[in-house]
């Protein structure tokens, strides 16, 4: 008889949600949009940057060098920079 009883008391709470949700959920008007398209914050074109600093969580600093159309990492230490990943972030 206790999993009748469990039973009973699970289809009681799922009928009440339900009931809740149909009468209450469905007539509300639909939330607009939290964030407002507007304005961009920084008007730069993406060419015309040619360093660009990025400090992470650890504190440590990796500087990345344009020199004509290829991307080099400059510090921590000299290496090349994958041009796609740092174009994206540009």
């Amino acid at each position: 008889m206790r999993g009748g009883r469990s039973f009973l008391i699970l289809l009681a709470v799922a009928l009440g949600l339900a009931a809740y949700i149909y009468f209450v959920e469905s007539k509300r008007e639909p939330a607009g949009p939290s964030v407002v398209p507007g304005e961009k914050v920084f008007a730069i074109e993406a060419g015309t940057i040619e360093e660009v600093s990025i400090r992470g969580t650890s504190g440590e600093t990796t500087t990345v060098h344009k020199s004509g159309e290829a991307w080099h990492i400059v510090a921590p230490a000299a290496l090349e920079a994958d041009t796609s990943a740092v174009g994206s972030l540009t």
